[in-house]
């Protein structure tokens, strides 16, 4: 798009923005009146109509607008999410039931026709050209007039307050918004953002992200979230997508320009980094929220951004905002900081995560040998043994989300400890001691009498390669031990027990 098409696109949102702010504000003063009262900012009408009277004709049909996507665009998405999903889930859970019933057509199974055709017929209709360019532009605005609304009080009214303002709005106008947009590009129809200034969309987005006080569910903020992601990795946990660190080697003109322009604002470079790190360590705070938790997951959402960080870690000039954090990594009045509040909230995770995936592998591994005992497995009265495939499936699936969940935090954390100057942070108290412990238990869990009997069958379909494993956490210690600090806390901590003693032997063995 050239210079003057995308300027003129940015002069129309500002001005359909000040026209919607404008008119909000003059329906909250006819509100004002019709009450009677003299209240400063936003406020309920008392005499809606009278309210109503005071507002602009664009105005009213933003709210129309959003009030259509609520109640018509995005229900019809999400039914369609969700009956794609569960085909697909049955088509997989059908494979590898053949699979380990090592029947010759399952592994080639193809999918059912019933996927393609749900696929078409309601991407020809969600999807539609006019619509979808329409709706993606309806739905930056409502993110940037969003934005604008914390960003600036006195648009609003003199002695308004952002809380008082976001109050009036309700948190399915920022969720559809965003789950617009990331459906929109997961599908394909990255080129439709061409016609957006980016720049303009991520300053609102990491302002939304940097009010947690305002913005409090974290539903939404997960939300928020996976939009960065598609943003910068289009194709990225799709069946389409190639190999490459996130997945995306082959990416479309539309996919490759949204991407550039993304990595391309002075936001992007200098804003992000913080932003997300402390919405890493937001995400445990959910007591008191009326959180989703049938949507809401944590360790998803902490994993995407594990994937936006490494992502923006190959871009030079995202890797120098992430360094400057790292720089900063002591607080004030020697306090943690903000990135070793993150590390510390990765850390925990790693642990959590491979220990939790280890928990299930047995229990995988427990059902395994009882279907091996063939006449002991067919006497079960079949409630029960229906009730033990369906924990069998639940624990295969969250185990292989699990496990991998651990092996991208890992690869997180062995990509900036390459880095000296990073890995140099890490050599500070408490951080220091907690990434010893870390490592060590990391190794100690591998190499112990657990893990070795964990012989399951098809561990790939797990994500579960002890060998990888090791070698990845090997790379973490040996990058970590360049520095004296840290092998004099891992000599410390090795002693408490004969296995860490044992692990770190073999790591100084692996090591000279």
């Amino acid at each position: 798009m050239s210079s003057s098409a995308s300027a003129a696109s940015a002069a129309l949102n500002d001005c359909i923005s000040s026209q919607i702010v404008s008119g909000a504000a003059a329906g909250a003063a006819a509100a004002a009146a019709a009450a009677g009262s003299s209240v400063d900012g936003f406020v309920m009408a008392v005499d809606p109509a009278a309210a109503a009277a005071g507002a602009s004709f664009v105005t009213e049909v933003f709210f129309i607008g959003q009030r259509y996507f609520h109640v018509g665009l995005m229900p019809a998405v999400h039914r369609f999410q969700k009956l794609y999903q569960h085909l697909w889930d049955t088509y997989s859970d059908s494979v590898a039931k053949a699979a380990a019933e090592s029947t010759l057509s399952g592994p080639n199974r193809q999918p059912p026709a019933e996927l393609t055709l749900l696929h078409n017929c309601y991407t020809a209709q969600l999807l539609q050209p006019d619509m979808t360019a329409d709706a993606v532009q309806f739905a930056v605005l409502e993110i940037v007039w969003l934005a604008n609304l914390l960003n600036s009080s006195s648009s609003c009214g003199s002695g308004s307050s952002s809380s008082s303002v976001l109050g009036c709005v309700p948190e399915s106008v920022l969720a559809d918004a965003a789950s617009w947009l990331t459906f929109a590009i997961q599908q394909g129809q990255s080129e439709q953002l061409a016609a957006v200034p980016i720049g303009l969309l991520m300053m609102s987005l990491v302002t939304l992200l940097e009010h947690p006080s305002e913005v409090r569910s974290l539903l939404v903020v997960a939300k928020l979230v996976q939009l960065l992601l598609v943003m910068l990795a289009p194709q990225v946990n799709l069946e389409r997508r190639t190999r490459g660190a996130l997945g995306r080697s082959n990416l479309s003109p539309g996919e490759m320009a949204l991407v550039a322009s993304v990595l391309g604002t002075s936001v992007t470079q200098q804003q992000l980094v913080p932003a997300l790190m402390r919405v890493y360590g937001q995400a445990d705070f959910v007591v008191g929220l009326d959180v989703d938790v049938d949507s809401y997951d944590k360790f998803g959402m902490r994993h995407q951004i594990d994937q936006i960080l490494e992502e923006l870690w190959r871009d030079e000039r995202c890797k120098a905002c992430i360094k400057q954090q790292a720089a900063a990594a002591a607080g004030a009045n020697g306090s943690p900081g903000p990135f070793a509040a993150f590390i510390s909230a990765v850390l925990n995770d790693l642990m959590y995560l491979f220990k939790d995936s280890l928990e299930r592998l047995a229990d995988i591994k427990q059902i395994e040998d009882s279907k091996a005992d063939t006449k002991a497995w067919e006497a079960m009265q079949e409630n029960v043994k229906q009730d033990k495939e369906n924990f069998y499936r639940g624990q295969q699936r969250t185990a292989a989300g699990f496990m991998s969940m651990a092996k991208t935090t890992l690869e997180l954390l062995t990509t900036v400890t390459a880095d000296a100057d990073i890995a140099r942070t890490f050599m500070v108290q408490p951080l220091l001691s907690r990434t010893a412990y870390a490592v060590l238990h990391f190794l100690e869990l591998l190499v112990g009498p657990r893990c070795q009997t964990l012989n399951v069958k098809n561990p790939q379909r797990y994500n579960f390669d002890k060998h990888q494993l090791m070698l990845s956490m090997v790379q973490l210690a040996g990058q970590l031990a360049r520095y004296p600090e840290f092998t004099q806390v891992c000599d410390y901590m090795a002693p408490l027990s004969a296995m860490l003693r044992c692990t770190w032997c073999m790591f100084h063995g692996l090591r000279w």
